[in-house]
């Protein structure tokens, strides 16, 4: 049964990854490059898995982010999905969806006020794009451990909550994570990506 704990574990490791801006990555020449100017178009496809307390949760992530709104999709173990997130940004407009198996389309004009009234979770959404993508949020105090040169990020410690990163991949050139942990004092979310697609217009 997918119920409502199953739910806040899902929506808890999906939506860890949703944003709406993301930064371009460090090339794979100066891994220590950090551009300000963002990437419009870029996709990923994740192994998942959650533990919050004694509960834990695993499957499969796939992320489509543009410039005009997010898709994200989360199936279990044996392949069947379990929730989809959806948002729209228009010049000063924005709508989201959620569908969560089992349960009412939720829609609002946002994901975190919807992830809210699905889950009464609070979770750094807004930080997830920079986080995710092996940078920092800016305007907020952080720690940064790097490794010896070329000097990649390792460990984030940010608005509560430590990002790690093990493990690199190359993409298009381009230098991306491909193993993050993050966790607070609650929660701890692994991320396993297979694959990053880069699309910039």
């Amino acid at each position: 049964m997918f119920g409502r704990t199953a739910a806040r574990l899902l929506i808890t490791g999906f939506l860890l990854a949703a944003g709406c801006t993301a930064t371009r990555l460090p090339t794979a020449n100066d891994a220590t490059y950090r551009p300000a100017q963002p990437l419009q178009q870029w996709s990923l496809r994740a192994r998942v898995s959650v533990t919050h307390g004694d509960e834990s949760w695993s499957g499969s992530l796939r992320w489509q982010h543009r410039a005009s709104g997010d898709q994200l999709t989360l199936r279990d173990p044996i392949g069947r999905t379990r929730f989809r997130a959806t948002s729209q940004r228009s010049a000063g407009s924005q709508s989201a969806k959620l569908d969560i198996a089992g349960q009412p389309t939720l829609t609002g004009s946002d994901l975190p006020t919807l992830l809210y009234s699905a889950t009464r979770l609070h979770l750094p959404l807004d930080h997830l794009p920079n986080w995710i993508t092996g940078h920092t949020s800016p305007g907020l105090a952080a720690q940064i451990k790097r490794d010896p040169p070329p000097g990649r990020i390792t460990e984030i410690t940010q608005a509560g909550w430590t990002i790690e990163y093990p493990d690199y991949q190359l993409e298009n050139g381009i230098e991306l994570p491909r193993k993050i942990t993050l966790h607070d004092d609650l929660t701890q979310i692994r991320l396993v990506i297979s694959h990053w697609q880069l699309t910039e217009n």
